[in-house]
């Protein structure tokens, strides 16, 4: 499968969806050494896709990550930094060979790893039979090399000299296909090559059937690339109706019936051989113009899929496409779907505001001088023309918007944002504005060093009073406006019980704050700072702290192991439910008043964060994107259902299927009209040249009756 590209940053992380489906996120266990360098460039799945290796290049070394739960956990491999560019893996996932400046192998799922006597090298791409025994490995710009005894010794091949980008091979090993500028094949495990009809273009990625007759191929082609197929071995090809499109990335089912590409547009799923082509929702990342943030990094640039097709894996950096410097963000979509996160189909721009109603079915998000709406807890979107401002506040029901303009004054819309009126406020660098649920209650802050006060209003924005001299920082609000809590960044924590009229410090630290929440009857507070970059007169060294408070800022817990530049925080209306959010890419969850913690949506940098008032509904803005996390998550798709075939072995019988992405056991009965179907026990072996499932049977002296049934 192809290779010239990147993996994701500072948290690494793992999005799981389904065919055609949705998307949701799970760290990756590492931390690379530099993020600003580190790219995807490889990926592999056993036939079964439970088993996945990740590789990515960064100088002065990159790793190789492993999951062996279809992308749900991973770890890192105990394999050399180097700067990898390729992986392929057997049909089990326990050979595996990766590729940069030079040839690693693994017999033991990626656990260690040896170097091979291949030449040092700019090696592109890598490819594996069934069994793992035959692997090719590309040069960039140069030729082919093959092994036939599982990476031992490595010959080259006839190919010639080329821009290789992709390679892959039939289960056996016997039919290959390379692509680079041209498309090439062999049908005798690469002694001889022939060009073939395919027209001279930028092909990026090349995948084939187990039986190596059935291809498919991608171009890049500065975004007007194409999908070709071809039914008999590279023989002929066809154009399948894909969009133009900068291809960057594609796999294959077994039978090449299921189909997955990849392009900076988004990913594509096929279910009948590329006739007919379904973008994944969600994946699109509107606005990309094809041209990388930190250069090597593509949206989505590695794509692997299971022998049914039932399970896909791709990995990209979306977040490098919108034109901020934040670092590779690199996100890695597995199907099918296992979670309930949401990308909006929303502008790729920094989003600096979020707001939503009690319920979560209104939202509101601003940033870069727009403002979109959604009605339906963010399954559609509409841009506000008479859009509010740069920080916003909701009333419970969403109607009620208060935004605060950067250098203007504050307006109320009471049409959730359609139209807005200005209060009286005067015209200020205003950062941070709340309201009760209500919204006639208000209060709102600024970072202007010369006026350098807080601003509270009792009557909608009819009237303001100074109520407290403070700069920058964040305010929240009780459900009745009567409990108001300030964070400002390098001093205290201040808090009211009588809508501002007057204030009292807490106990916490001077910190770097910059995002503070409240629970509705405001005993329940929740407060993040910022991390090393932040604080100028901190009284303790800025992490990025989380701290509660259960008894309205009285006493106050720092939760420990979670440092990080934090940048916002929101709380259910009970205080029960807590997120907050990274400008350095992560998020961390918690269900228990901030007794624990869990990552999640590591994805992207956060600027805000909003939920629902019982904590279902979450959504979380940043640079580039806009995430929402609502429950219940859709039914995941059907697994494709393997078709189980009868033969003979000898004096034998023999049933295979197709190795499935999900749990099938094989069962027999005697009699179809009983319902005692018993488990067969004989453990089926992987037949290597067909990736099926293969149970050889004593022939039954009566008739007898099988079936697979999923677990």
């Amino acid at each position: 499968m192809k290779m010239t590209w990147f993996i994701r940053q500072e948290l690494a992380v793992a999005w799981v969806a389904g065919l055609g489906a949705l998307l949701s996120v799970v760290p990756l266990a590492y931390v690379p050494p530099s993020p600003n360098d580190f790219a995807v460039s490889g990926l592999a799945a056993s036939a079964d896709g439970t088993k996945l290796a990740l590789v990515g290049n960064v100088w002065p070394g990159g790793g190789i990550s492993l999951s062996s739960d279809a992308g749900a956990t991973w770890t890192w491999a105990s394999s050399p930094a180097a700067t990898w560019q390729a992986v392929a893996a057997s049909a089990d996932g326990t050979k595996l060979v990766a590729a940069g400046e030079r040839i690693y192998t693994s017999t033991d799922s990626g656990t260690t790893w040896v170097q091979t006597s291949a030449p040092s090298n700019h090696w592109a791409s890598a490819a594996s039979s069934a069994d793992g025994a035959t692997l090719l490995a590309a040069v960039s710009g140069g030729g082919i090399y093959s092994s036939g005894d599982a990476g031992a010794t490595w010959l080259q091949t006839s190919a010639p000299s080329n821009a290789w980008a992709s390679l892959a091979c039939s289960a056996d090993g016997v039919r290959l296909v390379a692509a680079g500028q041209q498309i090439y094949t062999s049908t005798d495990s690469g002694t001889t090559w022939t060009p073939t009809s395919a027209p001279s273009n930028a092909w990026t990625a090349v995948a084939s059937s187990a039986d190596g007759t059935r291809l498919v191929a991608a171009a890049g082609l500065a975004g007007s690339g194409l999908i070709y197929v071809s039914s008999d071995s590279g023989v002929s090809w066809i154009t399948t109706t894909a969009p133009s499109n900068n291809w960057f990335s594609l796999a294959s089912s077994a039978e090449r019936t299921r189909l997955v590409a990849a392009a900076d547009t988004g990913i594509f799923t096929s279910t009948d051989s590329g006739t007919t082509w379904t973008a994944v929702p969600g994946s699109a990342m509107p606005g990309i113009t094809g041209v990388a943030a930190h250069g090597s990094a593509l949206p989505y640039a590695v794509v692997a899929s299971s022998a049914d097709g039932g399970r896909v894996v791709v990995a990209g950096h979306p977040s490098e496409y919108v034109g901020a410097p934040i670092g590779p963000s690199p996100v890695i979509f597995t199907l099918p779907y296992s979670g309930p996160w949401r990308l909006a189909e929303v502008p790729a721009q920094s989003w600096d505001s979020i707001v939503s109603s009690s319920d979560g079915s209104r939202l509101v998000a601003s940033g870069g001088g727009a403002v979109y709406s959604s009605a339906d807890s963010g399954a559609t979107w509409v841009a506000l023309t008479n859009a509010p401002g740069d920080v916003m506040a909701a009333s419970a029901d969403g109607t009620t918007l208060v935004a605060a303009v950067s250098g203007g004054t504050i307006y109320i819309s009471r049409d959730a944002g359609a139209t807005r009126w200005p209060t009286t406020a005067p015209s200020n660098e205003w950062v941070s504005v709340a309201c009760s649920a209500d919204a006639t209650k208000l209060v709102a802050a600024t970072e202007d060093t010369e006026s350098g006060l807080l601003l509270t209003s009792t009557d909608a924005g009819a009237t303001w009073v100074a109520s407290y001299d403070g700069v920058g920082g964040s305010v929240a609000s009780s459900a009745d406006g009567t409990k108001l809590v300030f964070a400002l960044p390098g001093a205290l924590i201040v808090v009211s019980t009588n809508s501002g009229l007057s204030w009292n410090s807490t106990s916490t630290p001077a910190d770097g704050w910059t995002s503070v929440a409240m629970s509705a009857d405001g005993s329940h507070l929740v407060a993040v700072a910022a991390g090393v970059q932040g604080c100028v007169n901190c009284s303790v060294p800025p992490d990025g702290r989380i701290y509660v408070s259960h008894d309205a800022g009285t006493t106050w817990t720092n939760a420990p192991g979670i440092g990080n530049d934090r940048t916002s925080v929101a709380m259910s209306s009970d205080g029960a439910m807590l997120v907050a959010a990274s400008s350095s890419g992560g998020a961390y969850i918690s269900t228990d008043y901030g007794a624990t913690w869990a990552a999640a949506a590591p994805f992207a940098a956060w600027n805000a964060l909003t939920c629902s008032a019982d904590g279902s509904h979450i959504a979380a803005a940043g640079d580039g994107v806009v995430a929402i996390l609502r429950p219940p998550a859709p039914a995941p798709p059907l697994p494709p259902l393997p078709r189980l075939t009868l033969g003979r072995s000898g004096a034998n019988a023999s049933l295979s299927w197709l190795v499935p992405s999900s749990r099938f056991v094989l069962q027999e009965n005697a009699n179809l009209t009983s319902p005692n179907w018993v488990d067969v026990t004989n453990q089926p072996s992987l037949n290597f040249t067909n990736l099926h499932n293969e149970v050889v049977l004593p022939m039954p002296a009566v008739n007898n009756f099988y079936r697979l049934k999923q677990q």
